[in-house]
């Protein structure tokens, strides 16, 4: 028998790391000006344009979007551009909304450093599947019968996705509901 596993119309994640030292832009990126984002610990940046002030940064994003998008997607006749750029930054146990990004095609994060507390990001499928509600849960997850995905991020990381996902910032103690 053989048999051919098609994940039809797949939402793929694109994991890279920037090979580059970060540190400078990270001592910069910790002076900006940060208002508060929610009432749960979250902030961002003042700016939404953060990446105009780091050129060579923008750029390391742009080819690994450039990258991904040209041997993965195949989108090599098609030009994008970042259209946005804002830093979010996370107090001990804050916390994040699940939302997506409606304004853009793409969307990505990059991880500037890690901490105990920080469990990663998930992104959520919001289209629930009929039958997975009358289904027990299967004796093993994976990407083919998950409704969440966890990604555990790591400094220098870049997670770039499709901007319909949904996403939230989890801590350990979101992680711990896993």
């Amino acid at each position: 028998m053989t048999r051919e596993i098609l994940p039809l119309f797949s939402s793929p994640l694109c994991v890279s790391t920037i090979e580059e030292n970060l540190d400078d832009v990270f001592k910069s990126i910790k002076k900006l000006k940060y208002i508060p984002a929610n009432n749960y610990g979250t902030y961002t940046s003042e700016t939404r344009d953060v990446l105009s002030k780091f050129p060579s940064l923008k750029n390391a994003l742009l080819n690994e979007f450039n990258d991904y998008k040209n041997s993965c997607l195949y989108y090599k006749d098609t030009e994008f551009f970042i259209t946005t750029s804002w830093i979010t930054k996370c107090k001990s146990n804050s916390s994040s909304h699940k939302h997506n990004h409606q304004n853009s095609l793409y969307s990505g994060v990059l991880y500037f450093q890690e901490g105990e507390d920080f469990a990663g990001i998930r992104f959520s499928n919001e289209n629930i599947i009929p039958q997975q509600i009358l289904l027990k849960e299967p004796t093993e997850w994976n990407l083919l019968n998950s409704s969440s995905w966890v990604i555990k991020p790591s400094p220098n990381q870049v997670v770039i996705f499709p901007s319909y996902l949904y996403h939230c910032l989890l801590y350990t103690s979101d992680a711990a509901d896993e």
